[in-house]
């Protein structure tokens, strides 16, 4: 079998997008997945455009403003303010739990700004979160620094994220609203590459800092139901949330007291089931939040300071126990194993959808459960479900170059040249590619962003999602049509199943996985496909990829029904 620590690796969400998805970002990313994309046509929907004529800067020149220096003691968000601007600033602190344990806390700043009337006022929000992570023993805490410049209905006119993991690997994007275009100019920095875009929208959305906007706005308005578009620094989207009034119930707080708030439910307009809760009080103070995760809550409490920080008293996450998706028994160490029947589960009421592919075959039994067919890589010849090869060729998009898969990056194209070399059959130059980053792409600790194919290429380290990033990218170099696939392997030193990634490529008219992460030329032993990618810029971010995943973890199990082979 092959090492579990090399095959059974964890992807860099688990950590740096949890912190990332912290009040509500966890929430809205999800929104913009898969589903999100049938809102294109609806004019709160974005659409990522590269390539801004006039935008175009080398890596490490100057954005047009600045999201903050790595000291965090940088000059405000918005440098420039009228002379006769008139500020208040006040500040709150967070405490957040998992379950019952604090991970974390959060301290947001608001200061308010007016200058030539009331009309004209704006609010300056700093929400800095710092969050106790771990996996593998490995030390994997995030801090993440956010600014944005709101009007008083929390509409973002200009925002800012600096977000920086345990290993030092930071990002920066930074993004202004412009009223000319109906967009949000955005500008990235991922690990020395920076990269330039807009999103649109039919007006400014409104900041991801939900729980300091919506008090107000909701009571102003005096709605029993109420639908916003909001806007996520983490994953570059926008999406609709709906909330409802809940009316008045008694909460009971980390501290043991019970209080009468009104509740406060909203979710993603595309998917009701994922609820968050938040409880106000009659003054509009938010007593708590809290989401259902991991199969636990993610619980946020105002504090003052020391109670928030809780030197001593904050234990870390640990991701690889949260994060495990547990088999009813062992399934044997053996890599000759020919086929598998598994069925998976997660809670009543609840839906699951798990896809059909060369190497899996998926059958809905129930709406909360799939029973899954499996078939080794090994004994594909004689597969029972795999479908006629089509005679069409894939799609252009599994072609194109993309804000992650640049394949017009000198760098990228040599790497591409070397490793295949003067090849043609697509078969063996696959192989070969995936042999090559094999052998030359050094493991690293898990880091906390997506990176492109060419930043992969300058530092040739990474886990399983730069190896798929990567050789998906040197595939389509070579005028083989890739996408990258995330999904579950099993991993016998847990006794369960943990996220993975690899490379699916169009060879004689049907999708054949590969995967560099573990040396083979097929998907690591005994995995589960939950979703494919193109990459495409309006669906190449962590959420789209990622959260289908992170919706099963703490919720579905695994059973064996029959196993051959082993």
């Amino acid at each position: 079998m092959l090492d579990s620590e090399k095959t059974f690796c964890m992807f860099r969400w688990t950590a740096g997008h949890l912190a990332g998805f912290v009040r509500l970002l966890l929430l809205g990313s999800v929104w913009f997945g898969q589903a999100a994309l049938g809102q294109a046509q609806q004019s709160n929907a974005p659409v990522i455009s590269p390539g801004i004529p006039g935008m175009q800067k080398p890596a490490g020149s100057e954005p047009r403003f600045r999201p903050g220096n790595k000291s965090r003691t940088s000059a405000p968000l918005i440098d420039l303010q009228p002379a006769d601007t008139k500020q208040a600033t006040s500040e709150i602190w967070y405490i957040v739990l998992f379950g019952d344990e604090r991970v974390g806390y959060e301290r947001v700043t608001e200061t308010q700004l007016q200058s030539g009337g009331q009309q004209n006022s704006r609010i300056r929000r700093r929400r800095d979160t710092q969050l106790a992570l771990r996996k593998f023993g490995t030390d994997l805490s995030v801090s993440a620094l956010q600014q944005t410049l709101e009007n008083e209905e929390g509409s973002v006119l200009e925002w800012s994220l600096q977000r920086t993991a345990a290993d030092g690997t930071t990002l920066e994007r930074s993004g202004r609203w412009n009223s000319e275009t109906s967009t949000y100019d955005v500008s990235e920095l991922v690990q020395a590459t920076r990269h330039e875009f807009r999103i649109s929208s039919g007006s400014p959305a409104r900041s991801s800092m939900i729980t300091e906007w919506m008090p107000s706005v909701l009571t102003r308005q005096n709605r029993s139901i109420s639908r916003f578009p909001v806007l996520f620094p983490e994953t570059v989207a926008i999406a609709d949330i709906e909330v409802r009034d809940k009316g008045s119930q008694t909460v009971r707080l980390q501290n043991g007291t019970s209080v009468s708030a009104r509740r406060f439910d909203f979710w993603p307009v595309i998917d009701q089931t994922r609820i968050t809760s938040m409880y106000i009080t009659e003054q509009g103070q938010v007593l708590r939040t809290e989401q259902p995760m991991l199969g636990s809550k993610l619980v946020f409490e105002p504090a003052d300071a020391l109670a928030a920080m809780g030197h001593g008293n904050t234990k870390s996450l640990d991701l690889e126990l949260a994060s495990i998706i547990p088999i009813d028994r062992p399934l044997p160490n053996d890599e000759n194993w020919q086929q598998v029947r598994l069925r998976m589960t997660v809670p009543s009421p609840g839906h699951l959808f798990l896809p059909s592919g060369r190497l899996q075959k998926a059958e809905q039994t129930k709406p909360e459960q799939v029973d899954l067919t499996i078939q080794s890589p090994k004994q594909i010849s004689t597969s029972t479900f795999n479908t006629q090869a089509s005679t069409k060729a894939a799609p252009e998009e599994y072609l194109a170059a993309t804000r992650l898969l640049d394949i017009d990056n000198y760098e990228v194209q040599r790497m591409s040249r070397l490793a295949a070399g003067s090849l043609i059959d697509p078969d063996t130059t696959c192989r070969h590619l995936s042999a090559y980053l094999t052998v030359n792409l050094r493991r690293s600790a898990f880091s906390t962003s997506l990176a492109p194919a060419s930043a992969i290429v300058k530092n040739m380290r990474g886990d399983c999602s730069e190896h798929a990033i990567l050789l998906a990218a040197l595939m389509r170099c070579n005028r083989i049509p890739s996408r990258v696939v995330t999904g579950l392997a099993y991993n016998p030193k847990l006794s369960g199943f943990t996220a993975h990634m690899w490379v699916e490529a169009w060879i004689d008219g049907d999708w054949k996985a590969f995967d560099s992460t573990t040396g083979t030329s097929a998907a690591a032993p005994v995995c589960i496909k939950v979703l494919d990618s193109s990459l495409a810029d309006q669906n190449a971010n962590a959420a789209t990829l990622f959260l289908p995943l992170l919706d099963l973890m703490g919720r579905a199990k695994v059973k064996v029904l029959t196993e051959s082979g082993f």
